[in-house]
């Protein structure tokens, strides 16, 4: 087996991870009206031990997810009053889930001369409060005359909602995103290395 199929059977298997995580309730948690996320999981995973392009992959495998699970009648509340509107509702799906690796990718490089679990740990967290952030912000950017007239409430009470929402959801995913990836990212990393050492010896 050469490393480079190495990288494709560990990003299949993130796949296939991220789908059932969305087809199940461990994906998604319902805590506070909206649901904690632990999907960017798989996706920060990708982008630290096999790199952006995969990272890319596993974020569109995110975002298609999301979509399904709407269009099948099942999306999470946030998204519910976007229904009605499906471009804003595609825009708020896929630009969020895009943006995950790349910032995730960005935190990694800039430190990469950082002892490995340092560096993995931020960017995890980065990676979690990325997909928060720009989910929220992409929801009431584009959907907020949905979401004022769905929920009663002004703009304002909104946006107070959805920064009540970073610092209690948010925190939350970017602790539990925390403890996954940082072990989780070593062993990847201990195994492709080990692998290309064997490489090079042959």
């Amino acid at each position: 087996m050469n490393f480079d199929l190495r990288k494709y059977i560990i990003a299949a298997s993130l796949t296939v991870l991220i789908w059932i995580m969305a087809l199940t309730s461990f994906g998604n948690i319902p805590l506070f009206g909206i649901d904690v996320t632990l999907l960017c999981i798989p996706i920060i995973l990708g982008t630290c031990a096999l790199g952006l392009s995969y990272g890319l992959f596993l974020a569109l495998m995110f975002a298609l997810t999301s979509l399904f699970m709407a269009l099948m009648g099942r999306p999470i509340s946030l998204l519910a009053p976007l229904l009605e509107f499906p471009l804003e509702m595609y825009l708020t799906i896929f630009i969020p889930r895009i943006l995950i690796p790349i910032v995730t990718w960005l935190a990694f490089k800039a430190t990469a001369k950082w002892k490995a679990m340092f560096s993995y740990g931020l960017s995890a967290i980065v990676g979690s409060f990325a997909n928060t952030l720009f989910f929220l912000g992409c929801a009431y950017i584009l959907g907020a005359k949905a979401l004022t007239e769905a929920y009663q409430m002004s703009n304002d009470d909104i946006l107070a909602a959805m920064c009540d929402i970073v610092l209690s959801n948010g925190l939350l995913e970017a602790f539990v995103t925390l403890l996954v990836c940082v072990p989780a990212l070593l062993i990847l990393n201990n195994t492709l290395c080990r692998r290309t050492e064997h490489k090079g010896i042959v």
